[in-house]
């Protein structure tokens, strides 16, 4: 069985909106003609867009976790797992991609997680996901194949 889920961050989408609201009425009303005024709320929206929606995919050979464009995201190879667990995350850790204590999070809404370690590595990556009993039984199912 594979898998793919995303887990959208609805609270950011609305952030996000009214970003935009405010970027519209900066260049509209302030600064007409300084438009460049706007460039750091359209970044920020920008930023806000891409890391408001993360996707967990597992197939028989990896496990990978994609914010909205295909250049931000990072793939594990099945056979490279030493371990799996369920871990909830700290609320300061925050959201997007963080590096933490114990090694790289990936997040973009709630606090639970799969903690993935590597073979070799101390370092751990996690991501973050609202199903993570069926996310981590999956996973371990497809590990014990192996």
């Amino acid at each position: 069985m594979n898998y793919k889920h995303t887990q959208r961050a609805d609270w950011l989408l609305g952030i996000l909106f009214l970003f935009v609201l405010g970027n519209f009425y900066i260049i509209i009303e302030i600064a007409a003609n300084l438009w460049f005024a706007s460039l750091p709320i359209f970044v920020a929206t920008l930023i806000m867009y891409v890391f408001s929606a993360l996707t967990i995919r597992l197939d028989d050979k990896q496990i990978s976790a994609k914010f909205r464009i295909p250049l931000v995201c990072k793939t594990v190879l099945l056979k490279n797992i030493e371990s799996v667990k369920k871990v909830r995350n700290k609320w300061y850790y925050g959201f997007g991609i963080r590096i933490i204590p114990n090694g790289v999070l990936y997040n973009v809404s709630g606090l639970d997680g799969v903690e993935i370690t590597i073979k070799g590595k101390d370092k751990k990556i996690t991501f973050g996901t609202d199903e993570p009993d069926f996310l981590l039984r999956i996973l371990k199912q497809k590990i014990n194949q192996k």
